[in-house]
């Protein structure tokens, strides 16, 4: 097992998704663990109402992971995972972005910020999974289940350095501006995996030898 793993670590291939996951765990996890302070600490909310937010961002996550995993055809998990992490760029950009005041009703409010967290939920739910089973395919010659293995390693200090860095900027310039490390999160991780798309087509180009 060491030496697998060692084959796979001195990969520069490899880091480029360890990078993708770093980024997709610290931007999930961002939004399961802020959203319940979030909404209390610049809504007012109660904890019921907190609670409710991070639920239905999970029943998003569901359906996003779920949805995707039928529909979507393993040659297509580069563009899943592009759009998705542009989609929730877009999302998680909008929610510090949002005012009750803008809104005729504390309950036109609470039906808008649940349904953009629905959302939010969907974009990011397909990451984990998508990533490693498209590296898997970028990198056929390792052994699959040592790559799995690391990647989700990688998910995990992402997970813990974006929760603790987040909370860290939220102190010094308020939670609302620290809220955009999450989309921050999301643009890298559509910037790597659409550079390593760019990088496959031409290795095809130049092994086919079509300009």
């Amino acid at each position: 097992m060491a030496v697998q793993a060692y084959d796979i670590l001195k990969r520069p291939h490899f880091w480029l998704f360890f990078a993708a996951m770093f980024l997709a765990g610290g931007g999930e996890f961002c939004l399961t663990f802020w959203c319940p302070a979030y909404i209390q600490l610049c809504f007012h909310g109660s904890a019921w109402t907190a609670g409710f937010g991070t639920a239905v961002f999970g029943i998003g996550m569901f359906v996003g992971r779920a949805g995707s995993g039928f529909m979507v055809r393993q040659h297509h998990l580069c563009n899943l995972i592009v759009f998705m992490a542009v989609a929730g760029t877009v999302f998680t950009s909008i929610v510090p972005l949002l005012n009750p005041e803008h809104f005729g009703s504390p309950a036109i409010f609470t039906t808008a910020l649940y349904t953009l967290l629905f959302f939010c939920g969907i974009a990011a739910g397909p990451f984990w999974p998508s990533v490693q089973s498209y590296a898997v395919d970028r990198m056929p010659e390792v052994d699959t289940t040592m790559l799995f293995v690391l990647l989700s390693c990688a998910g995990i200090p992402g997970c813990g350095f974006f929760t603790w860095f987040m909370g860290f900027c939220g102190d010094r310039f308020g939670l609302s501006y620290s809220f955009y490390l999450i989309p921050l999160c999301f643009a890298g991780l559509a910037l790597l995996i659409g550079a390593d798309r760019l990088s496959a087509k031409r290795q095809e180009k130049a092994r086919t030898g079509k300009p």
